[in-house]
């Protein structure tokens, strides 16, 4: 090697960068916060880890979702999974 950069083609021009899996489908700072926030709700209501993350990934025919999906998705799915919570404890 005669010193390039690994970030640059033999010309000495800049290589063009590649995304990565994390940088193309990195969620929204709203939506992870909705997201942190029912995972932790239903943490508490339903007793621990387990019962949360079955409630939060199976798919509900009531409100004809995942409830995670639900609840990330937009204030309004937010308000109606901790609804859905509350009827349940």
């Amino acid at each position: 090697m005669t010193g390039e950069s690994s970030d640059e083609d033999e010309r000495g021009t800049p290589a063009p960068r590649r995304r990565t899996a994390r940088q193309s489908h990195r969620m929204p700072p709203d939506q992870g916060k909705r997201q942190g926030a029912i995972a932790a709700l239903a943490y508490v209501e339903l007793g621990g880890r387990d019962a949360a993350m079955q409630f939060l990934n199976t798919f509900d025919r009531v409100i004809d979702a995942r409830p995670l999906d639900l609840a990330s998705a937009s204030e309004e799915g937010f308000a109606t999974v901790v609804a859905l919570l509350a009827a349940r404890s």
